[in-house]
């Protein structure tokens, strides 16, 4: 989900527009999400968070939605066994930007109901 208003008030493009112009990749979200994070009110503490999800950062879980938006998994079965797959390349790279997003602090601490 993505807040229209705010991308229109920044003129900032469409993830929709972006997707089907194959431009919707790791790094226009992270450039869009750096925009759109923001104090909006000029009390010098961040309002507006550029990347919300339903975990929040401040729960491990928040991982999930980087490993799974990747194509990898926690898990997987392989000749009828449950193998761990959090050592994959897709699954590394999903937990690096879940890293770098946090880092960046552009993620919204709140949990976000969905």
């Amino acid at each position: 989900m993505w807040n229209k208003d705010m991308f229109e008030e920044l003129g900032l493009p469409s993830p929709y527009d972006l997707y089907e112009a194959g431009e919707w990749t790791w790094e226009n979200f992270f450039n869009l999400a750096v925009q759109l994070t923001r104090d909006t009110d000029g009390d010098g503490e961040i309002d507006q968070w550029g990347v919300a999800t339903r975990h929040g950062h401040y729960n491990l879980g928040g991982f999930i939605e980087w490993i799974y938006s990747n194509g990898a998994a926690l898990t997987r079965e392989i000749d009828g066994k449950v193998v761990f797959t959090l050592d994959e390349p897709a699954a590394i790279e999903g937990l690096e930007f879940w890293q770098r997003v946090y880092e960046a602090n552009i993620w919204s601490p709140k949990t976000m109901a969905l």
